[in-house]
């Protein structure tokens, strides 16, 4: 109820929540124009989802380059547990803005 009063009350606004949602789409270029327009203006206008955004990116390519470079499987599973804890933790923090 109160994210449907929001929406009437801020037409283009997204919540950080929306945000993190919604980054595999944008990600794979599968959002609406009208979505990706407000979920472009939500990362230029907020530090702490530009911020996840970047280490979002950089847990892909570090897990793309882990499996290229055949690391050892017991390494690959270390960095895949630290990368979900980072993501899970910075998940948290963003929704309480």
């Amino acid at each position: 109820m109160i994210g449907r009063f929001l929406k009437r009350l801020f037409p283009g606004h997204m919540t950080c929540q929306r945000y993190v949602d919604l980054m595999t789409e944008y990600m794979e270029d599968d959002l609406p124009p009208a979505d990706r327009e407000i979920w472009e203006r939500h990362f230029h206008d907020c530090d702490g989802c530009r911020n996840f955004f970047t280490g979002f990116k950089n847990s892909l390519e570090l897990t793309r380059y882990v499996e290229e470079k055949g690391v050892p499987e017991p390494v690959r599973e270390r960095v895949e547990r630290v990368l979900v804890e980072r993501a899970r933790r910075r998940r948290e923090e963003l929704r309480g803005n």
